[in-house]
């Protein structure tokens, strides 16, 4: 449910950008940032919505035994170490996807490229294009594939066998086909990274860092 639910709510996606141009009448919202207030709007009701639902049909999923998450136990060094193996991981394994699949179409820009340079370049409008992809979507991204999705398949296959399984679905989810690959083995790893650390903290951190180097290259200029 979890999984197609999103593409149902599209439906609901034209009746929220009409509110957002409502929005922008009484609100200064420039042009160039109506994309990402658009996309903050979607994704906040579709987050709230989704967690909603999650919470009425397994109650105790916000409790500490489904959702394990702490700022006291040692997250900084996994954090970063996990980053940095992400990244030299995806390196390795795109091209590599690029290579196995050439027929795959590649898109030249997508939705968190097109965020992170908005037309006129302003930090505002880079701030706000930045708040759903490096706040909204690592922690409920990390809360479904990790924290429910994961946990959830290893009640019918093996850990290592749900480990890979949740590592697909990530990458499917993000309906980038000639990615899938690459993020399937992304996921995986913060996957697994979850599993030894037994904190949620450390994939939403990595996953965090891992959309914001787009925002902060496109602010520096790089």
């Amino acid at each position: 449910m979890l999984m197609v639910a999103p593409v149902f709510f599209t439906f609901l996606s034209p009746f929220l950008e009409a509110a957002v141009y409502l929005l922008a009448i009484f609100v200064p919202l420039t042009q160039a940032s109506l994309l990402g207030a658009r996309l903050l709007v979607e994704q906040s009701v579709l987050y709230l919505a989704l967690c909603k639902l999650i919470q009425i049909r397994h109650p105790e999923f916000f409790s500490s035994r489904w959702v394990r998450w702490s700022w006291r136990g040692p997250w900084l060094l996994p954090v970063l170490g996990g980053y940095a193996a992400s990244i030299a991981l995806f390196n390795i394994v795109e091209p590599l996807n690029q290579m196995l699949l050439p027929h795959l179409a590649y898109a030249q820009e997508g939705m968190v490229a097109r965020l992170a340079n908005p037309p006129d370049k302003s930090p505002a409008s880079l701030l706000l294009a930045s708040v759903t992809p490096c706040v909204g979507a690592p922690i409920f991204e990390e809360l479904q594939s990790r924290a429910f999705i994961l946990q959830a398949l290893t009640a019918l296959v093996p850990l290592r066998a749900a480990l890979v399984l949740s590592g697909f679905l990530f990458g499917a989810q993000h309906l980038q086909i000639g990615l899938v690959l690459p993020l399937s083995v992304t996921g995986f790893f913060w996957a697994v990274l979850y599993v030894n650390s037994s904190n949620l903290l450390v994939p939403i951190l990595i996953h965090a860092l891992w959309n914001a180097r787009i925002f902060v290259g496109s602010y520096l200029g790089v």
